[in-house]
């Protein structure tokens, strides 16, 4: 696997970037801040995801993007004769993780988890492996030291192939203990064939048995049935008898129900003749009466009339004189209105100019405005220059001529006195410009504050005259108002003379008209009370049909009594006979019934009987397979147990080979780095780094920052060794960044003559640095430059 080509958009601090990735050694230089770490950072984070980040994802978005704008890194490179393309990236204002895989231009993976879970299968590593074998930076050589023991191996194991070995083991010693359990469960369960034959033997003399009795049964219970037949019989013969006895006497009982009824309507149908016989004498009685109704209704009518026309004269007199005492109020209020509106022209003409004088000072006063803003941004800007150059001098006279630049790493010396004497040069000239600037601050503002109390005089006489002109509005609105009342009010007192007058004079006598509603009203009780009878008489006919019907129906009915009566006796029917033979019937049916379950019961025996001998045949069937089973899982036991054993010594034979391996790599590389200082370095079972020093061995914590630095470097390219050499990926470059910045000039002519060597191993080293002089040293620069903005770009030499 190597590198090909990364994209980068709006990533930490790089707008738009695109890089080409060459062969060979390849320095990535730039100052401190710049971004060189960054843009290797972003391969591992394109692989691998938000763990592979230092910081949160809310962080890796560009502080020069936009809230919409997506952060997006495009990764390519080559595995194993094919294109992958990897992309990651944050979407929206949630920075939502969205990636995807394309292998040879056909997308294999989409969504940040399905990518994670590929990248890691298909590299055969997580994250942590793969920063802790070919991404090394200074600050954490000593990563895979400082790991506990335990921790240490199992991820070496996990990088180195060893864990593959460890699975399978894994995997035979479970099989090993289900197969144990299996062979425990069915030696427990295993019965005795003997003891079963047995069982079985005894099963069938039952069954013979059962056979016997069963035989015996059923000729009992054929010649009980036959008897219960005969007697069946007769007693359908008497049930049919029975039945139709008692069709007959209910027949008798509905008909003599029929007559009770009907004998009682014709009773009440000849009742209610003889009440309405009386009702037609009353209703003569009436007529006579009711002969002064017609005239009488015909006098109230035309005195109704005319009580509704006083009624109107009246109350047509009364809107008159209203609505001429409504004239003459408002005639009297709209005199005194037009004397109110006569100095509204005047008024409306100063609010004009009121209007105009203030807009002129708005405007004035939003320059100034303007203009002190502006003041106010150059002094705050002044302001926070001066406060950074008080820190800065501060933190210079802190250091001292003798310290060492934070930056470069390089003592100051005699730039010391250089840069305070800037500094302070720089901190006189921003004192003169700020007294400069709060002379011109305090004028605009003094400036401001008076043409605010001028505007607030003529705001103020602006409200006062508006008031006025509503109080003239409102007048307006009333004088418009009170003009058109006038004219529908006279218009409407025009038609309501007009109407007096079409009515004329009325005479009506109120308390005659009262004696004869008084009349009529009684008459029309009369009248109710005829109609009434009227309508109750119309039912005298149909009362007399209906008496002489139920005189034929009660004839006919009590005819068809008789002839029931007379089948009844035909029929000579004895109950008492009827209920012994059903009596006799039920104890039979019993005794069969009885006889037919003890029958079922046998059988069902004998069924039991015969599917508990099926049953020992199939578990003696049973017994004679698990024997056979037991023998062939105790074989297969016995296979396991040896390859247990097989796999365990090669696994220790596996570790014993690496190890050496390993410690030989990274002793070579470290002698040749320290020009052979020390004799030699190897690893213990749990990796540790021991260092031979005049002949005696120590542990690595005996040494300085740089050696130990040294070492932990030797043994994180030796691990990139193996597993490129080892790995079926096939890993084709390593990431080194900021390696030199304990080490002297010497030991980093050292380190740089060593990688060049390893380019038969490794198509592509990274080194990272912000040291310039390794230019001659590599094939290819890479120069991450900041601009203006503190954004940062890309620039292959």
């Amino acid at each position: 696997m190597y590198l090909q080509r990364i994209q980068l958009q709006n990533y930490r601090r790089f707008k738009q970037a695109e890089l080409e990735f060459p062969d060979g050694m390849v320095g990535i230089i730039g100052n401190n801040g710049a971004g060189k770490s960054t843009l290797m950072e972003a391969v591992a984070w394109t692989l691998f995801g938000t763990d592979a980040s230092r910081t949160s994802k809310d962080q890796i978005k560009s502080i020069f993007a936009s809230k919409m704008e997506a952060c997006r890194v495009i990764l390519d490179f080559e595995m194993n004769g094919d294109h992958f393309q990897v992309v990651r990236e944050l979407r929206g204002t949630s920075h939502m993780v969205d990636a995807s895989v394309i292998i040879n231009k056909k997308v294999i993976a989409r969504g940040n988890n399905s990518v994670n879970q590929f990248i890691q299968k298909t590299l055969d590593m997580d994250y942590r492996a793969f920063m802790t074998s070919f991404y090394a930076k200074q600050r954490e050589l000593n990563t895979l030291s400082d790991f506990q023991p335990h921790k240490r191996k199992e991820l070496l194991a996990r990088m180195l192939g060893i864990e593959i070995v460890d699975t399978a083991l894994k995997s035979l010693r479970a099989d090993k203990r289900e197969l144990e359990i299996k062979l425990e469960l069915n030696r427990s369960h295993l019965k005795d064939k003997g003891a079963l034959r047995e069982q079985k033997k005894e099963k069938f003399k039952v069954l013979s048995s059962l056979k016997e009795k069963f035989k015996d049964t059923k000729q009992k219970f054929n010649s009980e049935f036959i008897y219960f037949k005969e007697i069946e019989e007769l007693h359908k013969s008497l049930k049919s008898k029975y039945e139709e006895h008692i069709r007959l006497n209910q027949e008798k009982g509905i008909i003599q129900t029929q007559i009770q009824s009907l004998r009682a309507q014709l009773k009440s149908q000849e009742g209610e003749k003889a009440n309405l016989v009386a009702l037609d004498s009353e209703r003569e009685k009436l007529k006579e009466l009711l002969i002064p109704y017609e005239e009488t209704k015909r006098k109230v009518s035309i005195l109704d009339e005319r009580r509704i026309k006083a009624e109107h004269q009246k109350v047509t007199q009364n809107q008159i004189k209203d609505i001429e005492a409504s004239l003459a109020s408002d005639r009297k209020r709209l005199a005194l209105i037009k004397k109110e509106l006569e100095p509204k022209e005047r008024m409306e003409k100063d609010l004009k100019g009121a209007k105009e004088k203030l807009t002129l000072m708005e405007k004035e006063l939003e320059q100034t405005r303007s203009l002190y803003m502006k003041v106010e941004a150059s002094y705050k800007s002044l302001k926070d220059e001066k406060n950074r150059l008080e820190l800065q001098l501060k933190h210079i006279e802190e250091l001292g001529p003798d310290s060492v630049c934070d930056r470069c790493l390089r003592p100051m010396g005699s730039d010391y006195h250089k840069i305070r004497q800037h500094l302070l040069e720089e901190q006189n000239h921003l004192e003169k410009r700020l007294n400069a600037i709060e002379g011109e601050r305090k004028r605009i503002k003094d400036k401001g504050q008076d043409l605010k109390k001028e505007k607030l005089v003529w705001e103020t006489q602006k409200e006062k005259l508006q008031n006025s002109l509503e109080g003239f509005s409102r007048l307006e609105g009333e004088k418009q108002n009170l003009e058109r009342g006038l004219k529908e009010k006279e218009k409407t007192l025009l038609s309501l003379k007009e109407v007096l007058q079409n009515l004329g004079d009325v005479e009506y006598d109120p308390f005659h008209h009262k004696e004869l509603k008084e009349k009529l009203e009684n008459l029309e009780k009369l009248k109710q009370r005829s109609t009434e009878l009227t309508s109750q008489l119309r039912r005298l006919p149909k009362v007399e049909s209906s008496i002489n019907e139920l005189k034929e129906k009660i004839q006919k009915v009590t005819q068809e009594e008789k002839k029931i009566k007379g089948a009844i006796a035909k029929l000579s029917f004895s109950e008492g006979e009827y209920q012994d033979v059903e009596k006799k019937l039920e104890e039979k049916r019993k005794e069969v019934h009885s006889n037919e379950l003890t029958l079922k019961d046998i059988d069902h025996q004998m069924e039991m009987m015969a599917n508990e001998i099926d049953r020992l045949e199939e578990e003696i069937k049973n017994a004679i397979q698990v024997e056979r089973n037991i023998k062939v899982w105790e074989e297969e036991q016995r296979y396991l147990e040896k390859l247990d054993l097989l796999f365990s010594d090669f696994r220790v034979s596996l570790i014993g080979r690496i190890r050496p391996t390993l410690s030989r790599y990274a002793k070579d590389l470290f002698l040749e780095l320290c020009e052979n200082r020390y004799q030699d370095l190897e690893l213990d079972e749990d990796y540790e780094i021991y260092i031979y020093d005049q002949g005696e061995k120590f542990p690595i914590t005996r040494f300085s920052g740089g050696e130990t630095d040294l070492a932990n470097l030797c043994l994180r390219i030796a691990i990139s060794l193996l597993i490129s050499e080892s790995s079926q990926v096939g890993f084709s470059f390593i990431i080194l960044d900021e390696i030199f910045g304990s080490q002297d000039m010497l030991r980093k002519e050292n380190i740089l003559n060593a990688l060049a060597r390893l380019k038969n191993r490794f198509r592509q080293i990274f080194l990272i640095t912000h040291i310039d002089d390794i230019k001659d040293s590599v094939e290819n620069l890479v120069y991450v430059t900041e601009n203006e903005d503190g954004s940062s770009e890309l620039l292959l030499q």
